[in-house]
């Protein structure tokens, strides 16, 4: 039996305020972030993720990626300013 995959992708304007990037999915295999922005931000797998502090997410400069396995909600935050952060999504359907 074949296995149907198919995926999602988009672009996220990302601030000062915590915002979701992609919602949990559980059939998602992947998922790849790109900051396409200036500044800087941080990524995680809850709304509690901060930049400078204790809950500090995993950096993401500007101009680089980073590839989750994972089908948790994806969040982000920047310390200031503001990025766009693009995505691509792979999924079992």
């Amino acid at each position: 039996m074949a296995v149907a995959r198919t995926g999602k992708f988009g672009k996220v304007s990302v601030n000062t305020a915590v915002t979701l990037i992609s919602a949990q999915d559980d059939n998602r295999t992947n998922i790849i972030l790109f900051n396409e922005g200036a500044d800087d931000c941080r990524i995680g797998t809850t709304n509690a993720v901060t930049a400078g502090g204790a809950n500090d997410g995993i950096l993401l400069q500007a101009g680089a990626s980073l590839s989750l396995n994972n089908f948790a909600s994806i969040y982000a935050i920047t310390a200031s300013g503001s990025t766009t952060i693009s995505y691509i999504s792979n999924q079992i359907i």
